[in-house]
């Protein structure tokens, strides 16, 4: 199954960056799964927003009900569907097509079974230096993957059925705890594995439009972000007894291997411009 979480904000520059990027997103995934029916939580569309495609399946909601809810949404549907495994992504997002990472993207998706872990994500290249992993004459038969810690983002996730939901929280709660740390703390908890692939690479389209507090101004998202983490190590804290917050959560609580390497059909190329300078 595919979901897609999908909000268009009001004020029009916005709006009309939101629309542009989800637009380029269904190019994207379509190409890519054009068998696939594509399930997408639409909040605050007007009926033109809607496209016209057999593929795609709206579910329609007037007004914004939130990040955690919408994505709530999707896994409930997806759990109870015959299908094996959840691409979840929200409506800002793809990724690069760098070493043939759709080949295990596909792969997962269409054979998650074989796989002896319950979730994968993709690396976030503004959080970690993906090219400097990645530039090694011995991993190129190999998918490489990592362990996930409560750091990492679940804007696109493929995820096997875990019965798990995401934390639902108030934006506008000065205390609100990030909704995507809540899921992987409970992942966690209940003693599931979940891996960052190095090889998959993610896109976000315009970072500096924050549409959870519909702002484009990259500031006050970046404080906005801070505050959340912040509030979640509290949590953490306050929850669980642990001084060390999410690092020593993760530490305790993740039964993932360190590293894992997955066989690729064909070796990647390294290229050029990929490659870190000295």
């Amino acid at each position: 199954m595919i979901g897609i979480i999908s909000y268009y904000p009001r004020e029009p520059k916005l709006r009309s960056i939101r629309k542009r990027n989800h637009v380029r997103q269904l190019k994207f995934i379509t190409r890519i799964f054009p068998k696939e029916e594509i399930t997408i939580v639409a909040q605050n569309y007007d009926e033109k927003d809607y496209a016209v495609s057999k593929n795609i399946k709206y579910l329609k909601y007037d007004k914004p009900i939130g990040v955690g809810t919408a994505r709530n949404i999707i896994l409930k549907k997806f759990y109870m569907s015959k299908d094996e495994c959840l691409l979840l992504m929200d409506d800002d997002v793809v990724w690069y097509d760098y070493y043939d990472a759709t080949e295990l993207v596909k792969d997962f998706y269409y054979h998650s079974s074989k796989y002896d872990f319950e979730m994968l994500v993709p690396l976030n290249p503004r959080a970690e230096p993906f090219k400097k992993q990645l530039y090694n004459e011995n991993l190129k038969g190999y998918f490489t993957l990592k362990k996930i810690s409560l750091g990492v983002s679940t804007c696109v996730i493929l995820l096997k059925k875990v019965g798990i939901y995401y934390g639902e929280y108030d934006k506008n709660d000065e205390k609100a705890v990030i909704e995507d740390k809540r899921f992987l703390a409970e992942f966690m908890l209940q003693g599931l594995r979940g891996y960052r692939c190095l090889n998959w690479v993610r896109n976000n389209f315009d970072t500096d439009v924050c549409s959870i507090i519909e702002t484009t101004d990259k500031e006050a998202s970046i404080k906005w972000h801070k505050m959340m983490v912040s509030n979640f190590e509290d949590y953490i804290r306050e929850k669980y007894g642990m001084s060390g917050g999410s690092k020593e959560f993760t530490k305790r609580y993740n039964k993932a291997q360190a590293n894992v390497l997955v066989k690729r059909d064909r070796p990647y190329f390294i290229q050029k411009k990929l490659i870190p300078k000295k």
